[in-house]
């Protein structure tokens, strides 16, 4: 058999071998899963206005806009006083802004009730005004559910792409119990919101620790602690997580600590 021709190569094609070569381009991202959530976050905020608009005022809400706005005017020790700090920092002030008056000096504030003092500052302020105080009130609290959802896409988008993690966020943005609870004076959705917030933080961490992300995990619990009182057992997670990722000893202490001073800030 003949021999097939020589293949020769000049010194430059061989200093170019295939570790000289340059990567593969990635594919770009797509643009509309990215452009879909801002519609979704717009339509959302739409939907909250409208809802803070005619949804009547709930059984807990009286109790709920007192305890925030005197929480803003300095007066704690109010029965049951269980309202959480992030929800009163979050809402408190806009009665405030708005003048209410406090119905000092009546049978309601002697009780030192929230639920009767509540109530008798919605009488006081009349069927018109009582709505309109509630539903700026309503408005702040709006700032938790949108917040919840740019997180949950920020983080699939991190885990899974951008379609998925665009899929997940479509998905609590139109689940009926987030949809309806996220216009209400209540501490539900700033529990969720400060939840996926932990997570989200401790994923990151768990991932690749450092500083600023030790720095954000212990943030994050601060603001869950804040916004429900049934997420400090999130604590033990974070100091499990310090434990085995490092640093052993300053991270759990550090992270119990900031809880403690946190909670005393929130009170003062």
């Amino acid at each position: 058999m003949c021999a097939g021709p020589a293949r020769y190569t000049t010194p430059s094609m061989r200093a170019l071998s295939s570790s000289d070569r340059p990567p593969p381009t990635a594919a770009p991202r797509p643009a509309w899963p990215a452009w879909l959530v801002r519609l979704v976050l717009l339509a959302y905020a739409i939907a909250l206005i409208g809802e803070a608009r005619q949804i009547g005022i709930t059984l807990d809400e009286p109790k709920e806009l007192t305890e925030s706005y005197l929480y803003w005017l300095g007066t704690q020790g109010l029965r049951p006083g269980d309202g959480p700090p992030l929800m009163r920092i979050a809402c408190g002030w806009v009665p405030r802004l708005l003048g209410v008056p406090v119905p000092y000096g009546t049978a309601a504030w002697e009780e030192q009730n929230s639920f009767a003092i509540g109530r008798q500052i919605l009488l006081d302020a009349g069927p018109k005004r009582g709505p309109w105080i509630y539903f700026c009130t309503r408005l702040a609290m709006g700032i938790f559910p949108l917040l919840t959802i740019w997180l949950v896409w920020r983080w699939g988008r991190q885990l899974f792409g951008d379609v998925i993690g665009c899929a997940v966020a479509v998905a609590l943005a139109v689940e009926p119990t987030f949809l309806g609870h996220g216009a209400l004076i209540k501490s539900d959705v700033s529990a969720a919101f400060g939840a996926v917030l932990f997570f989200f933080q401790a994923w990151r961490y768990w991932t690749r620790p450092g500083l600023w992300r030790a720095a954000g995990l212990i943030a994050s619990l601060v603001v869950a602690v804040l916004a429900k009182f049934h997420l400090a057992p999130l604590a033990l997670v974070a100091a499990g997580i310090f434990l085995y990722k490092g640093p052993r000893l300053a991270g759990p202490a550090v992270a119990l600590g900031a809880v403690y001073l946190g909670l005393l800030a929130a009170y003062q």
